[in-house]
Formats: structure tokens, sequence, C-alpha cells
């Protein structure tokens, strides 16, 4: 048909077959909400023109975090853009409705601010507007390449109570020793409840998580960067076995210790 009316260029799209005039108006809908949807993911720059062909109400694929955060939590910079591109090309794929792929690229761009320390408050506040006013694919995928970018180069940098600092800095530079809420609480004069409620309204994550974490990205830097054994790893980043130190690690990173040295120790490029 595009070819009879000297169209091959344009987008042909057609709403539903009616055999009532009075459903007329339903299929003009139907043609609107598949043209906002090609509008909205350029479909004519796309390889995969088989994608083309989509539901005028757009659809809501099954999209798992499960790898992704695996992949945030071993930090390697090729792996996390590896997860992010499958998200992307799920979405693509299914032509999911706007809201539901507005709704997707927050629940990353909010993963990769919660994750590292990188980010500012005045860069959250832009980029989360960006993506409310983003009015299609083209304009929302940068969000998240430039909030990667924003990671790398460390340009922001998250302000914290002077509490909150106190205890980030305790943990950064005594990790390998027997740490506790309690105890840095009584250090710097604090009430242990009111101190882990502030820690997790500024941080996102509760001391321990935050302790865990940094023990696990110390351990993945001795990991790449010495020859020590699991074993000493353990014992220098403030784990009181190998064994807990594996399982720690594992449940954060989704690989051991080895596995982790195996496939990183020559290539690992660290996100931050």
């Amino acid at each position: 048909m595009k070819e009879d009316l000297h169209l091959e260029d344009a987008d042909l799209v057609v709403g539903e077959t009616v055999a009532d005039i009075k459903d007329v108006p339903s299929s003009y809908d139907s043609a609107l909400g598949s043209s906002r949807l090609h509008e909205f993911y350029d479909f004519n720059d796309m390889k995969n023109a088989g994608v083309g062909d989509v539901d005028a109400r757009g659809a809501l694929p099954s999209i798992s975090f499960v790898e992704f955060n695996k992949a945030l939590s071993l930090r390697d910079f090729e792996t996390i853009q590896g997860e992010i591109e499958v998200i992307f090309a799920k979405l693509r794929a299914a032509a999911a409705r706007p809201d539901y792929t507005r709704h997707i690229i927050f629940l990353i761009f909010i993963d990769l601010y919660r994750q590292f320390e990188g980010l500012s408050e005045e860069f959250y506040q832009n980029q989360a507007e960006k993506i409310t006013s983003g009015l299609n694919f083209e304009e929302l995928e940068p969000v998240i390449w430039d909030t990667i970018e924003e990671i790398r180069s460390s340009k922001g940098r998250r302000m914290y109570s002077q509490h909150v600092q106190d205890v980030i800095e305790i943990v950064q530079e005594e990790y390998h020793l027997a740490l506790s809420l309690k105890e840095i609480a009584g250090r710097i004069h604090m009430n242990t409840m009111y101190l882990g409620q502030l820690f997790k309204k500024e941080t996102n994550k509760s001391f321990s998580q935050y302790l865990h974490q940094y023990r696990i990205k110390q351990a993945q830097s001795f990991l790449v960067d010495t020859a020590m054994t699991i074993s000493e790893i353990a014992e220098r980043t403030g784990y009181t076995s190998a064994g807990y130190f594996y399982k720690s690690f594992k449940k954060i990173c989704g690989i051991s210790p080895k596995e982790f040295r195996e496939e990183y120790q020559a290539n690992f490029d660290p996100i931050e």
C-alpha cells in the first residue's frame, strides 16, 4: 500500500478492522496508539524491522533486575553496561508502553544512585526530571549512560551530615576490624538507634549493608591486584572466617571469590 501511495519513507499505521461504523473511533484510537509507539521508539532507525508491528496499547514485558543488580555488585563497567543493554533491548523488542519504559529506566537510575556514592543530590534531581519529561526512547536512554559517565568521572559527591560522614570514615579506615554500629555510636556520642535510622535515611543502606558492601569492594581489589589467598583476603577485610567471607561474597556478587578472580583479574574495570 505504501508503494501505491508513493510513501516508501513514511510510516503507515492502521487501526483494527471494524464492520460497524460506530466502531471507527475505536479503530482510530488504536491506530493513533500505534503511531505514538512508533514515534516513541523510532522504529525506522532500528535494525530489526520486524519489531515495527506493534500493538497500539504497548506491551508490559517481564524485566528482571537480578543480573543487573549482580552486575552492580561486581562493579565492572562492561558487565554493568552489558546488563543495561539487555534491558533496553527487551524494552525495544516488546515495544513496551512509554510509561512502563520510563518506570524501568527510573528503576535502573535509582539502583545506580543507591549503589554508588559519586552522584550528588543535584544530579539526582536533574536526571529524574529528564526521565519524567523525556518524549521518546532516544531522550531517555542517554539519561542512564550520562549517569554511568558521572559515576566514572566522580564529578559529583553526595553530601552527608557530620555524624553519617563520621561513620563512613570509620568504616573506610577500619573495615578490617570488628565493627558494630553500637560501638561506633559510643565513639561519636550518639544514640545507636537514632544513628542507624539517620545512616539509613542518608545512604539508603543499613550500617550492616554498607559495611559488607565496602568490605566486598576492598576484597575485589585484593582479588584482582594481589596474589593473596582467599583466607588472607577474608582476614584482611574483617571476616571472621574464609567460609563466612565466601558466603557473603557470593551472596552479594552472585559468584565466588575464586570465580571473580578468574573472570576479572586480567581485565577488571571498576565503574568507580
